[in-house]
């Protein structure tokens, strides 16, 4: 089981962001990514609960939606940076 993501959803929507060129998609992540936080969700919940729909309803593009949800796993694994304790 991965470790609870809930400080790193804007880190997530920086790297999500980073895959695109854009601005208008940047932004729509950036608009995903403020929903998720608005509505107290950390990226653990979402992925206990896959359901994208919660983004669609708040006006974010059902593509982007289906990308935020299904590359939190491959963006766990392989792409954050494991946090050290100081």
């Amino acid at each position: 089981m991965t470790p609870v993501l809930q400080p790193t959803v804007k880190e997530y929507c920086v790297w999500q962001q980073s895959q695109v060129k854009e601005p208008a998609l940047k932004a729509e992540y950036q608009t995903a990514c403020d929903v998720i936080l608005e509505e107290g969700m950390d990226l653990e919940l979402i992925r206990e609960d896959p359901d994208p729909d919660f983004l669609v309803k708040r006006g974010v593009k059902r593509g982007i939606t289906r990308q935020v949800v299904r590359d939190i796993d491959h963006w766990a694994r392989n792409i954050k940076q494991p946090r050290t304790e100081e």
